[in-house]
């Protein structure tokens, strides 16, 4: 930097501090505007609309299926409402929970549910637990220490620590390894 005449501070290309400021910003709304408009005109099987773990399962099964795709998320990071998950992940009757004592067959915890909510559809809530062993499963291979019982319908981070963040952790990792764009 040289001193200008009026004291202000000049940059070697000819330009003040606050004027090279508003170039180098202008570039990076050009460069912006110009990725915006390329990723406008591009074509995929599939835009996902959250980044959040559904968004990001969604984009990881598509992926591994054969599919191209988007993922879209309004906010900085992957993660959403996942990101909030501070404790557990429902699951009924599984090895661990067994192991533990703390085994439930499905079809009681439904009913006890629906018992205490009958708006709860028995139905989804069957499937959803019916699954919980393989989504576990699937967790954990992906890093998701999900080995903690905590009850007869709950599972935790092994070592107590927050499950979303865990969740979220592993499920972006994967997304980079599949290569989903977003």
């Amino acid at each position: 930097m040289t001193a200008c005449a009026g004291g202000a501070d000049e940059t070697t290309q000819g330009q003040t501090e606050p004027q090279a400021a508003e170039t180098t910003q202008a570039a990076e709304e050009t460069e912006a505007e110009t990725e915006a408009a390329a990723a406008a005109d591009e074509t995929v099987d599939v835009v996902i609309v959250g980044g959040g773990g559904a968004g990001m399962t969604t984009a990881i099964k598509l992926v591994e299926g054969g599919k191209d795709v988007i993922l879209v998320e309004k906010q900085g990071m992957l993660g959403g409402a996942t990101s909030l998950a501070a404790t557990y992940f429902v699951a009924v009757n599984t090895p661990v929970q067994q192991e533990a004592g703390m085994g439930m067959e499905i079809a009681d915890y439904v009913a006890e549910q629906v018992e205490a909510n009958p708006q709860t559809s028995a139905e989804n809530l069957t499937t959803l637990l019916e699954h919980s062993e393989e989504s576990r499963q699937w967790l954990l291979s992906l890093g998701v220490d999900l080995t903690r019982p905590m009850s007869y319908y709950q599972v935790g981070i092994g070592d107590g620590s927050s499950l979303g963040s865990a969740i979220v952790v592993a499920l972006a990792d994967e997304v980079e390894r599949a290569g989903v764009d977003y």
